[in-house]
């Protein structure tokens, strides 16, 4: 079962060029964990324009976000570019979609080199 029009967590995240991309979130519905065994997860970054910059996906042969019933890690390589970026994670259930979370991808540049 997938959550249908509810609001998006809303969150920034913040990260530095060159470092590995390494976060976990819990989800939850109503404060009750959402099991998201079965689902897919994409998460899709995208300039002030709307080009799409990354995308981070649950499914393939080597996917960047693993799902553990009712949390999600997303680890994969470092982000290249500095600058302010929106981000939203999609989960899918087969057919439907649905954003559960939304934010500001921020990647700051290195103090040293």
């Amino acid at each position: 079962m997938i959550a249908y029009n509810v609001e998006p967590a809303e969150c920034d995240l913040v990260f530095t060029k060159g470092d590995t991309i390494d976060f976990s979130f819990d989800v939850e519905l109503n404060d009750v964990a959402y099991d998201m065994t079965g689902m897919q997860l994409d998460l899709h970054v995208k300039d002030c324009h709307g080009n799409l910059l990354r995308t981070f996906t649950s499914s393939g042969g080597s996917p960047e976000i693993t799902i553990l019933v009712a949390n999600y890690t997303v680890l994969a390589s470092p982000n290249t570019k500095t600058g302010k970026f929106k981000y939203d994670l999609q989960v899918t259930d087969g057919t439907h979609i649905a954003t559960i979370q939304k934010g500001n991808w921020n990647v700051q540049g290195e103090v040293t080199t």
